[in-house]
C-alpha cells in the first residue's frame, strides 16, 4: 500500500477495503480515536462489513471509539437506531444544503459507439444549450479519464475555453498505479 503516514499524521484516508484489512489485523483499531464513513447510502460488501466490524469493536472493545456516518440522502433517524446503543439511537447532525434545478433528458446511444464519446457529446450539447456548467460523473477511472481527454480534444480543435475540462480534473481523481499522485 502507498503511504504517506508519519507520527505526525493525524487523519488518514483508505478505501473500505483497506479498512477493513486494517480493523481485522487489529481489532481494537490501536492509535485510531474516530472512523468516518462517508457516503454510507452507497452500499457495498467492504462498506458494510467494515461499518459492521467498528460498530463491534465499539461496543466489546472500544466504547471510547467514535464512529461518524455521513450521507446526503439517507434517513437519518433509521440509521441513527441501527448505530445507537441506546433506545434514542446514535445523534443526528443535520445541514440543509441548496436545490438547484436539475434537468434530466435521455439521449439515447447507438450500440456501435463508445460510451465515454457518448458522454462527452452529452456535454458539448449541454454547453451549447444552457447557460452555466456542467457536472458530469462517472465511476471508475478509466471512463473518466477517456471522456476529459474526448473533451479537451474538442475543446482545443473547436477554442472552446468554456468548455475545457479541469486541469485538475483526471489528477485529482485518477492514476495509475506506481504513478506519481497530485500533491
Amino acid at each position: 500500500m502507498d503511504s504517506k503516514r508519519s507520527a505526525a499524521t493525524r487523519v488518514t484516508v483508505v478505501t473500505e477495503g483497506i479498512f477493513v484489512a486494517r480493523i481485522q489485523a487489529d481489532p481494537e483499531l490501536t492509535g485510531v480515536s474516530a472512523v468516518l464513513f462517508d457516503e454510507v447510502h452507497e452500499r457495498s460488501l467492504d462498506g458494510d462489513f467494515g461499518l459492521a466490524l467498528a460498530l463491534e469493536a465499539q461496543g466489546a472493545l472500544r466504547p471510547d471509539l467514535r464512529l461518524v456516518a455521513m450521507s446526503a440522502t439517507l434517513d437519518g433517524a433509521r440509521f441513527s437506531r441501527l448505530l445507537g446503543a441506546t433506545e434514542q439511537g446514535a445523534p443526528v447532525i443535520e445541514s440543509e444544503g441548496r436545490s438547484y434545478p436539475l434537468a434530466l433528458r435521455y439521449l439515447g446511444r447507438s450500440g456501435d459507439g463508445r460510451i465515454e464519446d457518448a458522454m462527452a457529446s452529452a456535454i458539448r450539447q449541454a454547453l451549447r444549450e444552457a447557460e452555466g456548467g456542467v457536472l458530469a460523473g462517472w465511476r471508475g477511472c478509466r471512463r473518466r479519464s477517456a471522456c476529459i481527454t474526448c473533451m479537451a480534444a474538442w475543446s482545443r480543435r473547436r477554442s472552446a475555453r468554456r468548455s475545457a475540462p479541469s486541469p485538475m480534473a483526471r489528477a485529482s481523481w485518477c492514476w495509475r498505479r506506481g504513478s506519481p499522485r497530485p500533491a
